[in-house]
């Protein structure tokens, strides 16, 4: 399945692409546009960082979730909800989490990134797949 809907009125996105590239860049517009049209309006500086923390939530699963299979064999599912200002999203695969290995210095980024973009995160790792979760508590106001 590939399909990024709004769903409830607007305040909820879903989103099922393949684990490629060019399928994260068509979400990842999707996404942006959503984020547009949210009311209360989500504050530039702050969408931005929205956008990129999920793409790099989405290309950790392409890039390690499903590293073991063939290009596109696997989806990632983003989900997000608008209440208020207030802004959940979760990216999930059902590949394989892949533990860092500390031997390319250019890598490993992914994660302190989201971290770093998002008010809240967490990470759960299972044998179904891998779930990320952000938060954003304040999407409508700039940050600090």
């Amino acid at each position: 399945m590939n399909a990024c809907v709004e769903v409830t009125g607007g305040d909820r996105f879903e989103c099922c692409v393949a684990a490629t590239a060019d399928q994260l860049v068509a979400a990842r517009a999707a996404f942006s546009a959503w984020l547009g049209e949210l009311i209360p309006p989500v504050a530039k500086i702050r969408g931005n960082d929205i956008v990129l923390a999920c793409y790099e939530a989405m290309a950790n699963a392409v890039e390690h979730g499903y590293l073991n299979r063939g290009d596109g064999d696997g989806d990632v599912i983003l989900d997000a909800a608008y209440d208020q200002g207030h802004l959940t999203v979760t990216v999930t695969d059902s590949g394989a989490w892949k533990a860092p290995t500390g031997e390319d210095s250019f890598r490993g980024r992914g994660l302190p990134l989201i971290e770093m973009l998002s008010d809240h995160n967490r990470v759960k790792r299972g044998s179904s797949g891998t779930e990320v979760a952000m938060t954003w508590y304040a999407a409508n106001t700039e940050p600090p």
